[in-house]
């Protein structure tokens, strides 16, 4: 098993039609982001007490959010567009493409793991959807003139995978300095980028 801790931020390089045009895009080997986090199952009941979790094992899961991936998340138990989650060893073994480590170089606290937990379930719990636009305007400024694109500025009932990602890392890392991230316009690239030169996140190392 390939060891991925909370924190840790995985980014890939796709082979997808959708990937390659990300990284052509972006003059980037780098298409996708995704981020590990720790769930247990108080955490579980607290954002859905409807259901049974007594079987649930405590374990790191990886948060994303694409519409690419053919595995049902792990926590709603269905395939879905948008935030999910899924199981370390599935999610890199599906991945159509290499898959890059960037580990945290200091063990999240309690409080951090808790906050950032906590952040990506609330999204899970929404069902917040891709957002595709913001995916778009974050991938080319050319996009940036077309009529539909002001409103896909400040929208944030959707999230791509940046989108997703640097917000659920301000939540959990009040207390420590983080690189100047920009959610609304950074790309995988630049959240790589930005991670791998600060002292929070080492470089990038291939485990698939």
């Amino acid at each position: 098993m390939i060891s991925i801790r909370p924190g840790d931020i995985l980014a890939t390089s796709g082979r997808s039609f959708d990937s390659r045009a990300i990284r052509l895009a972006t003059c980037s080997r780098w298409s996708h982001v995704a981020i590990a986090a720790w769930v247990t199952r108080a955490d579980l009941e607290r954002h859905w007490p409807e259901l049974d979790w007594d079987r649930w094992t405590p374990q790191t899961l990886i948060f994303e959010s694409t519409t690419g991936s053919d595995l049902p998340c792990k926590i709603l138990g269905f395939r879905t567009a948008g935030v999910q989650a899924h199981s370390i060893g599935p999610w890199i073994k599906a991945y159509p493409g290499r898959v890059y480590r960037l580990p945290l170089a200091t063990l999240l606290v309690g409080a951090e793991s808790e906050r950032l937990t906590e952040h990506l379930l609330t999204l899970l719990r929404k069902g917040t959807p891709y957002d595709i636009g913001g995916a778009l305007l974050a991938g080319t400024r050319l996009v940036k003139w077309l009529p539909c694109a002001a409103r896909w500025v400040d929208d944030r009932r959707s999230r791509f995978c940046v989108e997703m990602v640097e917000p659920a890392l301000s939540a959990a890392f009040v207390s420590r300095t983080l690189p100047p991230l920009d959610p609304s316009r950074d790309r995988p690239r630049d959240l790589v980028r930005k991670a791998s030169r600060s002292t929070l996140w080492g470089k990038p190392r291939r485990i698939k």
